[in-house]
């Protein structure tokens, strides 16, 4: 996994035998600067805007935050899965399982300073932020290997199918002007 940021990359380097995940920031010259590591089970790490915290899920279901300066003492935030930055950082967005299994999409301060908040009933995923920081997009598992993508308003709390075809299962990623 490789996050763009302003002039740099930040890479998640996977080494075999299985070993802590490294994290690793490349400058545009090609230079790797070892950031740290994180848990072998460090799942959809996501960089935030500013490009000083990333945000990951683990295998026991819980999202994390941590400093790209102190990557030994990260903060659980939230139970769940799949976390996205919200488009200024303040937020993380991420994916819950109910009760009866269905998955639901939260965000929550990033901070830890609310209680996460429902933004959708069914959902499978967050993927990307339009450019003007109001819409994301997520998906949709209909079947087995079958997505739908979708967007999300945050000013009007209100959803709109973007691509709804059978046998979907590609990501959106909004161009910027």
């Amino acid at each position: 996994m490789i996050a763009a940021v302003g002039l740099v990359s930040v890479a998640v380097v996977a080494q075999s035998p299985p070993a802590p995940l490294k994290l690793v920031r490349v400058d545009r010259a090609g230079t790797a600067t070892v950031l740290g590591t994180l848990p072998l089970n460090a799942f959809a790490v996501r960089v935030s805007p500013d490009g000083q915290r990333i945000v990951y899920d683990t295998g026991d279901n819980a999202i994390w935050i941590a400093e790209l300066n102190s990557l030994e003492s990260p903060r659980r935030l939230a139970v769940g899965r799949f976390p996205l930055w919200s488009a200024d950082g303040t937020r993380v967005l991420f994916i819950v399982a109910n009760g009866e299994g269905v998955q639901q999409l939260f965000w929550q301060a990033a901070d830890g300073s609310d209680t996460p908040q429902l933004l959708v009933a069914a959902a499978r995923a967050p993927e990307s932020w339009f450019p003007d920081g109001d819409r994301f997009t997520y998906i949709t598992l209909k079947n087995a290997g079958d997505y739908d993508i979708w967007s999300f308003s945050v000013r009007d709390r209100a959803t709109k199918a973007l691509v709804a075809f059978e046998g979907t299962s590609s990501r959106f990623r909004p161009l910027r002007a």
